[in-house]
């Protein structure tokens, strides 16, 4: 009865020893060994990319052999996957071998293992861990971008240095040609640099000492010979074309700038338009702009090229002689009268008369349906008419009335729908009733009624003789 008490305490500490044991042995940091029968090579495990302050990136080697089943990502808060673990990822497909972790918490230290599950067993692979920053880490470099020098040939200097960066920088510097940077403050001008190629790269620091870079490579060339400008532009449109003005330009040491500079007649200040070279041609440059509408007009122009120590135009004499095009307006479109006289086949179209100074003629246009004819050309310009006959009986047609100048250039006037009548078999008048129609019945029976009373009395007359 004594050894009771005793006994009941010794069996309690007993238990809770190997409870403990056996916690301790699964605590342990070494991974489950893969069942024997398991084969493969476990998948490596990198280190987590894209950390934020509650997410990362894990990525692993994609496991090599057969009888797989899935991916396990597992995570932990401590260096054990025997107790405690989840799984936060099951990935059926053998060839994703990455996968994003949001929902960590910051200052955090996490431990993350891939499982393999395969038809043989499970195979684990290594352990890595990593601890989640209190806060965002900047390691993006800023993009530097050098708006000047650029990559052609300059001449004589000085050369100004431009540049701009995605964030504000804390510390800018250049280096030229290789030599040790030294600050920026600002633009910059260059001088006195040598005749030849030269390197040109500027860098800056953000806030968190990420430093961005840009190179460019830029010639410098005492040329002390213009370019050669040649015009190619054809010399007349039509109102409302586009025009295209061709330049060929040449120049030993490269073009550093091109224009042509426009104006119509009669204006006072040029228009200036940037030439753009041909990415597949040599020596060819472009520039398009629109004719005005509705006039006849002269546009002068004259071409300028550069480079970069030399100018040069085309004509020479530039702008006191200039190169023209000539732009030729259509002919003004008439006016359809209203309303279009019809029958069932025909209609009458009246316009006002053109008053185009180079007047051709007149093309009568008729659309019915998809289909659009021309049915007459009329060259008297005050002959403002035409009889559209053999129409068909309740139909709609549109008209449409071109003028032509001696140039071949036309204009249309607006479109007028007309519709046909139908065709009507009208019922005669009735005739007036004649006489006979109207008391014949009368007479017939006044002349039936005298030959009986004629009879009956010869009848009495015969009985008295």
């Amino acid at each position: 009865m004594e050894a009771n008490p005793i006994r009941r305490p010794v069996q309690i500490i007993l238990t809770a020893i190997i409870i403990a044991s056996f916690c301790s042995l699964v605590a342990q940091p070494v991974l489950s060994s893969p069942p024997v029968d398991a084969t493969g090579t476990p998948v490596t495990l990198n280190p987590p990319s894209n950390v934020t302050t509650t997410s990362l990136t894990l990525t692993w080697t994609q496991y090599g052999a057969s009888g797989f089943m899935n991916y396990r990502v597992m995570q932990n808060t401590y260096n054990s996957f025997g107790c405690n673990c989840k799984t936060i990822k099951l990935i059926p497909t053998i060839n994703q071998t990455s996968t994003p972790v949001t929902g960590l918490i910051p200052g955090t230290t996490y431990y993350f293992m891939i499982r393999v599950v395969t038809a043989t067993g499970d195979i684990d692979s290594n352990v890595v861990n990593i601890t989640m920053p209190t806060q965002e880490v900047d390691t993006t470099p800023p993009t530097v971008a050098i708006v000047s020098p650029q990559n052609i040939t300059y001449g004589r200097d000085p050369i100004l240095v431009n540049w701009t960066a995605d964030e504000s920088a804390v510390w800018a510097g250049y280096s030229l040609d290789g030599a040790a940077p030294v600050n920026l403050p600002g633009s910059i001008a260059l001088s006195s640099l040598s005749m030849g190629p030269h390197v040109l790269t500027v860098y800056a620091n953000d806030s968190s000492m990420n430093m961005g870079s840009s190179t460019v490579h830029f010639t410098v060339s005492y040329d002390a010979t213009p370019p050669t400008v040649y015009s190619a532009t054809v010399d007349s449109v039509v109102e409302g074309e586009p025009i295209t003005i061709y330049a060929m330009i040449m120049d030993d040491q490269g073009v550093s700038e091109a224009a042509v500079f426009y104006m119509i007649r009669g204006g006072t200040s040029f228009t200036r338009l940037d030439l753009t070279a041909c990415p597949t041609c040599e020596n060819l440059y472009e520039a398009n702009f629109t004719a005005p509408v509705g006039i006849d007009a002269i546009i002068d122009y004259y071409l300028f090229a550069s480079d970069g120590e030399n100018n040069a135009t085309s004509p020479s004499g530039a702008p006191g002689e200039l190169l023209n095009i000539t732009v030729m307006a259509r002919p003004p479109a008439v006016q359809i009268i209203s309303p279009v006289n019809a029958t069932n086949s025909s209609a009458l179209i009246t316009w006002e008369p053109s008053d185009a100074a180079d007047f051709q003629m007149y093309s009568i246009i008729i659309t019915q349906g998809s289909s659009s004819a021309v049915v007459a050309n009329i060259t008297a310009k005050q002959t403002p008419s035409y009889l559209a006959s053999g129409l068909a009986a309740n139909t709609t047609y549109g008209f449409t009335i071109r003028v032509y100048d001696s140039t071949g250039l036309f204009r249309d006037s607006e479109t007028v729908t007309v519709s046909t009548l139908p065709n009507t078999s009208e019922p005669g008048p009735e005739p007036e009733p004649s006489w006979l129609s109207l008391y014949g019945p009368y007479i017939g029976i006044g002349a039936a009624a005298a030959a009986i009373a004629g009879v009956a009395i010869a009848l009495y007359l015969r009985r008295k003789a």
